[in-house]
């Protein structure tokens, strides 16, 4: 076991003293001071806007390289009308997925007491408006055996590009 020289500071005073920074946004104060959140302050959550952007970055991300590997065969415009179309389908289950991952961590910080020790509610309309938007498209990707997809996808194709 390696002993640490007399000089160094104590651990516990170290962290008392300092605390450990995060790099989320300090709620909006008084004076909009920053606060430095230690161990034993709870985190504020996350904002939607990042939460949406770290679910979905990868989508985007795949998407995009998906309609450029098409664009080598197709206009770019054919091309980008095929990534919003697919796009739009694993964009509804990403954010459905969200939802019911939402409604998990909310079950999972009642069962430990709650932000602040207080109730909490787990089912608010938040969460379900993505899970039934997803429901929606699966029952419109499901109709006839995803022909009515298909061929509203095609509809809209000749519709944008007919010549």
């Amino acid at each position: 076991m390696t002993r640490f020289p007399e000089t160094r500071p104590d651990p516990s005073t170290r962290r008392r003293e300092y605390g450990k920074f995060t790099l989320f946004r300090p709620p909006r104060g008084g004076r909009g001071e920053a606060v430095a959140y230690t161990k034993d302050v709870p985190h504020p959550p996350a904002l939607l806007p990042s939460r949406v952007l770290a679910g979905t970055a990868n989508l985007f991300v795949w998407v995009g390289i998906d309609a450029y590997h098409v664009s080598q065969a197709f206009p770019y415009a054919e091309s980008i009308y095929l990534g919003v179309n697919v796009g739009s389908i694993l964009l509804s289950w990403s954010l459905a997925l969200m939802g019911i991952l939402e409604l998990a961590c909310r079950w999972i910080s009642r069962r430990r007491g709650g932000p602040g020790g207080g109730p909490m509610r787990i089912f608010t309309p938040g969460p379900f408006v993505p899970i039934l938007v997803f429901l929606f498209v699966v029952c419109i990707l499901s109709k006839e055996g995803g022909a009515y997809y298909f061929n509203s996808m095609l509809d809209g194709y000749a519709a944008l590009f007919r010549r």
